[in-house]
């Protein structure tokens, strides 16, 4: 992945799982490599199901 901002290499932190998100069960960090950046970016994703009241 390519950072947004100034193009350099993404590297990877971590993945956490979003118990207190109504929406994505994932969380993943990743920073830029560039150390006249460091651009800091959240991808959320999994959505959750959505519980239905019968």
């Amino acid at each position: 992945m390519k950072c947004l901002h100034c193009g350099d290499n993404l590297r990877w932190n971590n993945d956490f799982d979003t118990e207190d998100d109504d929406q994505y069960n994932i969380v993943s960090m990743y920073e830029c490599m560039n150390e006249h950046c460091k651009a800091w970016y959240e991808i959320y994703h999994g959505l959750k199901e959505k519980e239905t009241v019968n």
